[in-house]
């Protein structure tokens, strides 16, 4: 009895063995699995040396233009001037000939600039309004301005001498200039740029010219087709580096990154720029 007890005590632990061991190489075949699905998704975001990276997004607002824009117009006068000063003289204003009989000389008269330094202009701005656009700014400004100069006239008739003498003219005109600084989609790696004048296209202007004793003269100019870009170009958006960093215990690597198809996206709020990012990293060599 006692030895058929033994035995089944025997068969009964051997059983207990064999289950947890069972047990055990399934806890072991189940963690393998979990490691190598963990594995897998490191190598996957992390890559290997030389990967792409999650794209770069920057925005830029406009509420700082604008504020500068605010700020300009505050400014005193003399801080919102354009000024234009003559410096040389070249050349008529104006110049015909009067046919005369022979054998008499034909005539002339002409009008010159009076001397180097009499012709002066100045612009003022009196404010500047700065609103965002669906692809830019648009920029409205009144102007003040102003011009005036000395110029010499002289004339000679068929028969005796030319006389001449100078006068003073000037003109003062008030005027609102609408622009639009706009931007374009990105080409090869650059973002078109343009500064448009819109209005006035066309800007009628009375000089006065001062005759002395005689009065004074009011004459009209017209000038047409001035809108127009004022400027333009583009901006580089393509940026590449290179250089060497050292890594502790690991030694020197040369890294290399560059930007990947930027794109920049203007809107009513501000200007938005993303890019992709190449990143390669390899061991400096010696």
């Amino acid at each position: 009895m006692r030895k058929m007890i033994g035995t089944l005590l025997a068969f009964s632990v051997a059983g207990c063995a064999t289950s947890e061991k069972a047990a055990l190489r399934k806890d072991i075949a189940a963690l393998n699995v979990r490691i190598a699905a963990s594995e897998a998704s490191i190598d996957q975001k992390t890559g290997g040396l030389g990967a792409i990276v999650d794209p770069l997004h920057v925005r830029v607002g406009y509420r700082p233009i604008i504020a500068w824009g605010d700020k300009i117009a505050a400014a005193p006068p003399d801080q919102r001037t354009i000024s234009f000063r003559q410096t040389s003289r070249s050349g008529y204003i104006e110049r015909h000939k009067i046919g005369c009989p022979w054998p008499l000389s034909d005539g002339y008269w002409y009008a010159e600039i009076a001397a180097a330094d009499s012709t002066k202009a100045d612009v003022v701005i009196q404010a500047m309004s700065i609103t965002p656009a669906a692809n830019g700014l648009n920029i409205s400004t009144p102007l003040s301005l102003y011009l005036e100069s000395r110029v010499h006239g002289h004339a000679k008739a068929c028969i005796g001498g030319g006389i001449g003498t100078n006068v003073f003219l000037d003109a003062r005109k008030n005027l609102t200039a609408t622009m639009l600084a706009r931007f374009e989609p990105v080409v090869d790696g650059e973002a078109p740029y343009g500064i448009d004048l819109i209005s006035p296209n066309n800007l009628s202007i009375t000089v006065s010219v001062h005759l002395g004793w005689i009065g004074n003269l009011g004459i009209p100019f017209e000038v047409h087709n001035l809108a127009k870009t004022l400027s333009d170009g583009r901006i580089g958006l393509l940026y590449s580096q290179q250089g060497v960093m050292e890594v502790p215990g690991a030694g020197k690597y040369v890294y290399k990154m560059r930007s990947i198809d930027p794109q920049i996206v203007p809107d009513e709020g501000g200007v938005a720029l993303s890019s992709g990012v190449k990143i390669e990293i390899a061991p400096a060599s010696n």
